[in-house]
């Protein structure tokens, strides 16, 4: 949703928390959340993701990835890709990329080889079971 530029709510209730049972006037809003509402830990990792880029100076560019993937884009700088696909492709423009891989469930990071884009594109060589998220920085000569 971010990356179409939308945004979402966080699902806030006040019907649990309390410990009196439903709708007794629990939920983060009346300071009384409890272990069943973890929205909030979602947005840090969203928030820490997009940390990591220059975000405000990109753009939507779909025609970038494989069908039913997301790319944000500076083109010729930064990438992020939002990949719900089992394969995710992108295309850049020639030159050297550093590549994180993020499981946007957990926040986990993973430092992949860098890619040096001589094909015009990258490919993750895996089939992705789940969705990941992808950030591509051009390196520095």
């Amino acid at each position: 949703m971010y990356i179409a530029g939308g945004y979402q709510t966080t699902g806030e209730r006040a019907n649990e928390g309390t410990g009196a049972g439903n709708d007794a006037g629990g939920g983060w809003i009346n300071g009384r959340g409890n272990e069943t509402m973890t929205m909030l830990n979602g947005y840090r990792i969203i928030m820490e993701t997009f940390q990591m880029t220059r975000y405000w100076e990109m753009e939507p560019h779909p025609e970038l990835v494989n069908y039913g993937n997301m790319c944000l884009a500076s083109p010729g700088k930064e990438y992020i890709i939002y990949s719900r696909l089992a394969y995710c492709r992108v295309v850049l423009p020639e030159g050297k990329y550093s590549v994180v891989m993020i499981d946007p469930m957990t926040g986990e990071k993973w430092q992949l080889p860098e890619s040096d884009a001589k094909d015009g594109a990258w490919q993750y060589p895996k089939t992705l079971r789940q969705d990941f998220v992808f950030l591509f920085k051009k390196e520095s000569n």
